[in-house]
């Protein structure tokens, strides 16, 4: 909870201060990011790392991102990106990085009345299906939703939905789980 407050305040922080206002260019530099991050999990330790000095961490970043004066094969990203990461640096703030980024997408997108839906299925879906799932989302949110799915056959049967802090869970585990504890 401290980290999602702490990654709240540095995410408004970011925008008020940011030069790039067109949120679509913002959302597609945090996918950038995302990528990078899934691609380099090695290098992200190392910049989360408390044992990793400043220093190094600096020059890692400096590699890492490019500008229009330097560039970079792995990100290129506006300067204000750079200046973010440095005070993340400074201020030993790395290790919620991600946190961050993700807060920055959700104001991002709250701003633009819409929202992130996760629905998990235990096996894929029909599209009908997927898409009622999402209008009724859609209805109890009253925000436009952009999907993300997964599969987990943990979940043995049917759906969990989340939008925000909410959670649809149609679940046939969460049934079984409901079940159990109504016959102890």
């Amino acid at each position: 909870m401290k980290n999602r407050l702490l990654a709240r305040r540095y995410a408004r922080a970011f925008l008020d201060n940011t030069t790039e206002k067109d949120p679509e260019s913002l959302r597609k530099d945090i996918a950038t990011m995302r990528r990078v991050i899934r691609e380099n999990p090695d290098l992200i330790k190392i910049l989360q790392s408390i044992i990793t000095p400043r220093k190094l961490k600096r020059e890692l970043l400096e590699a890492i991102i490019s500008t229009q004066d330097t560039p970079s094969i792995i990100l290129n990203l506006p300067k204000q990106w750079r200046g973010l990461f440095n005070l993340l640096i400074r201020k030993h703030r790395m290790p919620i990085t991600t946190e961050i980024i993700d807060e920055i997408e959700r104001l991002l997108l709250q701003q633009q009345n819409k929202a992130r839906i996760r629905i998990v299925y235990a096996r894929d879906l029909s599209d009908t299906i997927t898409k009622e799932i999402i209008n009724y989302a859609g209805r109890k949110t009253g925000k436009e939703l952009i999907v993300e799915t997964e599969i987990d056959p943990a979940i043995i049967g049917g759906f969990i939905a989340s939008v925000d802090s909410i959670i649809f869970d149609g679940s046939v585990r969460h049934n079984l789980n409901i079940f159990k504890k109504v016959r102890q």
